[in-house]
């Protein structure tokens, strides 16, 4: 849970790249294991990127 909170308070910093960021946030979405089984087969199913789509677009830094 503790991962789960610190990756949605991740924020891009006004200097950073996005590639960075992107990195730093794929990092901490590995550490949470955002995985699910599959009611109809019984596989793993990584829903990482959904939650990285959102943070990615809640965490951008605002540029003038």
């Amino acid at each position: 849970m503790v991962a789960h909170v610190q990756l949605h308070n991740v924020s891009q910093d006004r200097d950073e790249m996005m590639r960075s960021f992107s990195a730093c946030l794929q990092g901490q979405a590995s550490v949470c294991k955002f995985f699910i089984k599959c009611p109809s087969c019984g596989a793993d199913v990584n829903y990482s990127e959904k939650i990285l789509c959102d943070i990615v677009t809640r965490g951008l830094a605002k540029s003038n």
